[in-house]
């Protein structure tokens, strides 16, 4: 139930949501351990106007709920598991499809250009229905995967993207939509 209302909390904000909650959780990981200790996620949740939605009990809750490994602490990777759930089987395939194609080379990395040059805007439901344009829908793909890109890799000069990176932008993006034929 209280995992289900706080799933609901961050949806509720969309892809958007997920973004800010990323750029809380690195911004608060004081100790630069990507991790973060009960106060520093109670905090993250706090300046995203989620805390107040959940009294303390709930919170403390929470956080052991998202420890999967019961360590104390929670990374990312635990916390977007929790919130955004596992991938369908389909998802996760359309996922890996994606990855080879852009990285036809199998390296470790590939330039974030790849990544906007392989999106394809043609097939996205809005542009289907006419209520928006290709063009309109790339560049609001390329501004939120760069702001996903520097957040996920702490503001740094990394030009690469990693496997690892693109699996947790569409795990994220996969939260907000509700139905596999849409995720196409």
């Amino acid at each position: 139930m209280k995992l289900e209302k706080f799933r609901k909390a961050v949806l509720a904000t969309g892809f958007q949501g997920f973004i800010r909650l990323l750029s809380d959780f690195k911004r608060l990981d004081k100790n630069r351990n990507n991790t973060l200790e009960f106060s520093e996620f109670a905090d993250c949740l706090f300046n995203s106007h989620i805390q107040e939605q959940f009294s303390d009990s709930d919170l403390q809750f929470l956080f052991r709920s998202f420890d999967l490994n019961n360590d104390g602490h929670i990374n990312f990777a635990e916390l977007m598991t929790a919130t955004a759930g596992e991938l369908t089987q389909f998802r996760s395939d359309r996922i890996e499809l994606a990855w080879r194609r852009i990285n036809a080379t199998q390296a470790a990395t590939v330039p974030l250009t790849d990544v906007f040059r392989h999106f394809n805007a043609s097939r996205h439901p809005a542009v289907k229905q006419g209520e928006t344009n290709e063009d309109t829908i790339v560049r609001d793909f390329q501004g939120t995967f760069n702001a996903h890109h520097e957040i996920y890799n702490s503001f740094s000069d990394t030009q690469g993207v990693s496997k690892g990176e693109f699996l947790n932008f569409y795990r994220m993006f996969s939260a907000t939509v509700p139905i596999d034929a849409a995720f196409n």
